[in-house]
């Protein structure tokens, strides 16, 4: 972060509003917030710029649907490794042998990917897909610049400009990560097929030697961390894989669940939440257990368990427990 004026700071977002032609009525800044990663050791933490209806929520809106438009294209392609939940995960388990696997994520994703080099990422991805965007080079231009060097936010009574990375927080971050990594391992996609990518953690099924071409694929910029696994079981999103020789159970796997204090998941029976919100969350979750479980055994495990935490720590009526477990019969 870099401090700043706030009067420069607003000349300049008025000049960029001007070229966007995009009216203005008034000028808020988002500010920062710091959320620890507890499941980390040592603990780390995550920076995020947030805030409603600051100067950056209509251009970033633009620009959103204009990489939205590129990252659908590329998945309707197929030769991607990019995933946005884990059903495609699971439907490979499904129906392949599993040889090996190894589990990797990007040591601060967002941080570490240098403004300049996206730049030029996204300036060639306008050539690729100018037809879909509908919009000219200098329009796409001038977004660019805008969204990636105009990050101005409030720390206390001070403004300051982000200078390095991507901000985490702005609808846009997740499909800037998504889009810049893309632009490397797409030279790799037909050589290495089993690798699924969520934003900044990668799965590799059946490529041993994914460690060695790293070098090869991401940019000098960008850390790529093993995961600690050992060779049976494994943790990605919000599954745990066991493999047992070629073939692999699943179970549902949640980090909050390593934390050394307990967490209340879900709202407490006596809060003034709807009724009908108490009883579809907890549907959903009973049906991500039985979609995500590879067996009716692991399943009954895990769906006991959210019986058990929600008598246990939300005060749930029995009747009520036993009106969910009669809907699963």
């Amino acid at each position: 972060l870099s401090n700043f004026n706030n009067n420069i700071a607003i000349k300049k977002i008025l000049a960029f509003y001007k070229r966007l032609k995009i009216k203005i009525s008034n000028i808020q800044f988002p500010y920062l917030i710091i959320s620890p990663k507890f499941h980390k050791i040592p603990v780390k933490f995550r920076t995020i710029t947030c805030g409603s209806n600051t100067y950056l929520t209509k251009p970033g809106t633009i620009f959103s649907n204009y990489l939205n438009k590129i990252i659908n294209n590329i998945s309707k392609e197929g030769f991607s490794w990019i995933i946005t939940n884990n059903q495609p995960i699971l439907e490979f388990i499904k129906h392949n042998k599993i040889n090996s696997i190894a589990t990797f994520d990007f040591q601060d994703l967002f941080n570490s990917i240098p403004l300049s080099k996206l730049k030029d990422v996204l300036l060639n991805y306008y050539h690729d897909f100018k037809n879909i965007l509908c919009c000219d080079f200098d329009y796409w231009e001038i977004l660019i610049n805008f969204c990636l060097f105009s990050n101005y936010l409030y720390n206390g009574r001070d403004i300051f400009l982000q200078i390095n990375g991507i901000p985490q927080g702005s609808n846009y971050s997740s499909l800037l990560a998504n889009l810049f990594l893309h632009y490397y391992e797409k030279n790799f996609t037909l050589s290495i097929k089993f690798v699924f990518r969520y934003i900044d953690d990668l799965i590799i099924f059946n490529f041993q030697d994914f460690t060695v071409l790293l070098s090869d694929i991401y940019p000098e910029e960008l850390i790529l961390l093993r995961n600690h696994d050992d060779n049976i079981n494994f943790n990605f999103l919000d599954l745990g894989i066991m493999k047992v020789e070629n073939i692999c159970f699943v179970d549902l796997y949640d980090k909050r669940n390593d934390f050394n204090f307990n967490i209340n998941k879900l709202v407490t029976w006596n809060s003034n939440v709807s009724r009908s919100i108490y009883l579809n969350t907890t549907f959903n979750e009973m049906n991500r257990i039985k979609r995500i479980c590879s067996n009716i055994y692991l399943s009954k495990i895990q769906i006991d368990k959210l019986f058990q935490n929600l008598i246990k720590n939300n005060g749930y009526p029995t009747n009520v427990i036993k009106f969910y477990i009669k809907s699963l019969n």
